[in-house]
């Protein structure tokens, strides 16, 4: 019971995954699954124990890299309702937001969409959810535009990118 609690509070709980702390974070997190899964395999007969905890770390394997950088699509139709609340929802910097951890963050549930657990709003009409970032080559990641919105151009992360050029998604969202 103790490791199925510890892996809930590392995925409640949002935790800054950038950096130094990639670092630690997610094989701290990663740890906390493999113990859940095979103390919970112990639990089976061996025939299927093998079975289950093949599937099971199969998972793991997935849910631990970036799935959202190889195939955006599935990523997004799979999150879909998360997408769906903050494309509807945008988060709103503050007035006087002027630096990157200014940006606001978005509610516990939908943290996971963002690399950083934030969501950089461009304006009241843009919202960008990065992926994948660097300071030299700007980031990668999902893109919403308000309905209506007359935005080419968004910035992601200093490197400026057409719309047009970004592969598009339902609800007005894009992969940049």
């Amino acid at each position: 019971m103790i490791p199925w609690i510890l892996v809930v509070l590392t995925e409640v709980i949002s935790l800054p995954n950038e950096f130094v702390l990639s670092l630690v974070v997610q094989p701290v997190e990663a740890i906390f699954w493999l113990w859940a899964i095979v103390a919970t395999a112990r639990r089976f007969s061996a025939g299927w124990r093998r079975r289950a905890t093949a599937a099971v770390l199969v998972l793991v394997a997935v849910w631990f890299t970036n799935w959202s950088m190889y195939h955006p699509a599935s990523y997004f139709a799979i999150h879909r309702a998360q997408f769906s609340y903050l494309g509807n929802h945008h988060p709103v910097p503050a007035d006087d937001a002027e630096q990157y951890d200014d940006d606001p963050r978005l509610p516990w549930w939908t943290s996971d969409l963002s690399t950083t657990g934030r969501g950089d709003s461009q304006g009241s009409e843009v919202l960008v959810l990065s992926q994948y970032f660097t300071i030299l080559d700007g980031s990668v990641g999902y893109v919403h535009r308000k309905p209506g919105s007359s935005t080419k151009r968004v910035d992601m992360a200093g490197d400026l990118r057409d719309l047009e050029d970004c592969k598009p998604l339902p609800d007005d969202w894009f992969w940049c």
